[in-house]
């Protein structure tokens, strides 16, 4: 069974962690959706490059790009933050 992860302490190792959680969720709500980064950044207007930093650490989304993100996926957006 998979764990909600939603933790705040102000740690930088936390955040991390959290963000390193979302990350491998992108790319595996992606997958599931059978998806690629292409299929992913259009709907939101984004070079598929964007998705492929997400997905790598090298961007991040606000909560709204996230929430958009999660539409375009169909997915909900708890599900970006299991463990």
């Amino acid at each position: 069974m998979r764990k909600l992860v939603l933790r705040y302490n102000g740690g930088e190792k936390i955040q991390e962690e959290t963000r390193a959680i979302i990350r491998k969720n992108i790319r595996r709500l992606r997958d599931r959706a059978k998806m690629t980064q292409r299929d992913a950044a259009y709907p939101m207007g984004l070079d598929s490059s964007y998705i492929s930093a997400l997905e790598t650490g090298g961007r991040n989304l606000s909560l709204e790009g996230l929430a958009i993100l999660c539409d375009v996926l169909k997915c909900e957006m708890y599900e970006l933050f299991m463990k």
